[in-house]
């Protein structure tokens, strides 16, 4: 049973509509770059640049033999996931057991990491933001500092060009005890954005510029926000959004040879009435369906950006709006995930959502499991027999043998009546949430994942190259 039917909101001739406007803002809106030696380098690659507006265009025949010569994804092997891991942007930390919304610093940062790990959830994306302890002009580097010493990968900020050279050699250091390529960790971490609509300006094409003549691939970010960086109708937002993405994939090409390509969704809508960027709203569903057949169009990788939510507190709309776009971009693609623990767009940081969040998660990896049909798993002979002897099913073999494969059994979701439920307290999901909180933070402490030499190392090299002495952070 893993005949997968792809949900599709366009047809043919909607879908050849986007696909050509998107590739005639390239070739007649094109993409301004704030940086002479990229422009170059893309004119000797096929575009045609125009120094003076600082604009390079592409062809729709170079765009459309681009997207042909790319790496192909047979889709129907891609097999359907819903992926869990644990971030950390800028906000605040809503502390499990006293609800306070509080600062992030140091000990918040780990305390939050450290339930993440006792869940069993990966680590994922993390941007530096200011901490009470640590002098504005240095929480950068800081923030490289923790997580190499407790995450075991960098920081994913690089907001200045003055930083890009520690990072690369803080990556080096990392990377000899390690035996890992640094080029390989800067690939999967540290990036910039597009600043939308269809910009490279100067600062992230210069940090971009500097890697790349180290052979270094860089992440470049491309978001955009229905009604303010791109039109107000989710289909004009979709094709400018696909071009700015087809945008970043020629550039990998030009500098690095790279024959993938891949498709990214990152399209949110404003609040017209607030002017919040809302992340947990159904039209951020509808453009990772769009963006997923697209990418199934092409025969290309596609990444969505799912799992999110408005919502500022756990609860009932936290998990409705990650429970509707995760599902939603599984549908389109059978690739979707959610950011465990992230609640108001990326602002707020709650262990008790985390928790939530892994059972959504593993509730969907249950959606998408396959299943075996045949003789054995129908049990026709079974059935036969209890209709037969006016029986039951619940004792017999067959059900041993098969309900721990077939039935997905929740850790704090409802499982009970309501009596027992009554005579158990009537704990919440969140009460139960918080009791699991309790138990990952009084649990296995969170290690570094280096050694005090390269720790050392690492303190060394910022302060060689900030003056300033990062003091040892103690596991919590």
């Amino acid at each position: 049973m893993n005949k997968w039917r792809f949900f599709e909101v366009l047809d043919r001739k909607e879908e050849n509509l986007i696909h050509n406007t998107s590739l005639k803002i390239l070739s007649e809106i094109g993409f301004f770059v704030d940086n002479e030696e990229i422009l170059k380098k893309l004119q000797e690659f096929g575009g045609k640049v125009d120094y003076t507006k600082k604009r390079v265009y592409f062809s729709k025949k170079f765009v459309e033999k681009f997207i042909n010569d790319s790496q192909k994804v047979n889709w129907d092997e891609i097999p359907p996931k819903v992926g869990a891991v644990v971030s950390m942007y800028c906000g605040v930390y809503l502390d499990p057991f006293d609800n306070e919304y509080k600062q992030i610093n140091t000990e918040n940062f780990l305390k939050y990491f450290k339930i993440a790990q006792n869940l069993k959830l990966p680590f994922g994306t993390v941007y530096a933001m200011q901490l009470p302890e640590v002098p504005d002009e240095f929480f950068l580097p800081y923030y490289h500092y923790l997580c190499f010493k407790f995450l075991g990968k960098p920081c994913s900020s690089i907001n200045d060009k003055k930083w890009a050279e520690l990072i690369l050699n803080l990556c080096e250091i990392y990377s000899e005890e390690k035996n890992v390529s640094p080029k390989s960790l800067i690939s999967a971490w540290p990036h910039v954005h597009f600043i939308s609509p269809l910009k490279f300006t100067k600062e992230e094409a210069e940090i971009f510029l500097f890697f790349a003549k180290r052979n270094i691939k860089i992440g470049i970010g491309v978001m955009d926000v229905i009604g303010v960086t791109s039109p107000c109708t989710i289909v004009g937002s979709i094709c400018l959004h696909l071009s700015q993405v087809i945008f970043r994939n020629i550039i990998y090409r030009a500098f690095f040879g790279d024959t993938n390509f891949a498709i990214t969704s990152h399209i949110s809508p404003i609040d017209m009435k607030t002017l919040l960027q809302s992340f947990g709203r159904p039209e951020k569903a509808i453009t990772n369906i769009i963006m997923a057949q697209m990418a199934r169009r092409y025969k290309v990788k596609f990444g969505p950006a799912a799992g999110h939510t408005d919502a500022k507190t756990p609860g009932p709309e936290a998990t409705a709006q990650k429970t509707m776009s995760a599902l939603s971009s599984l549908l389109a693609s059978k690739i979707s995930g959610i950011s465990c623990g992230l609640l108001s767009i990326d602002e707020v940081y709650s262990p008790i959502q985390m928790v939530i969040d892994k059972e959504i998660v593993e509730m969907l990896n249950q959606f998408t499991k396959n299943r075996i049909v045949d003789k054995e798993t129908i049990g026709f002979d079974l059935i036969k027999e209890v209709i037969e002897k006016n029986g039951d099913f619940i004792s017999s073999e067959h059900t041993l043998r098969n309900f721990k494969n077939e039935l997905w059994e929740p850790s704090i979701f409802s499982r009970e009546v309501f009596a027992a439920w009554k005579s158990r307290g009537m704990k919440k999901e969140i009460d139960m949430a918080r009791e699991i909180c309790f138990q990952a933070l009084n649990g296995e402490k969170i290690l570094p994942k280096i050694s005090e030499k390269t720790e050392n190392k690492i303190i060394d090299c910022i302060y060689r190259f900030t003056g300033y002495r990062i003091r040892k952070v103690e596991p919590l």
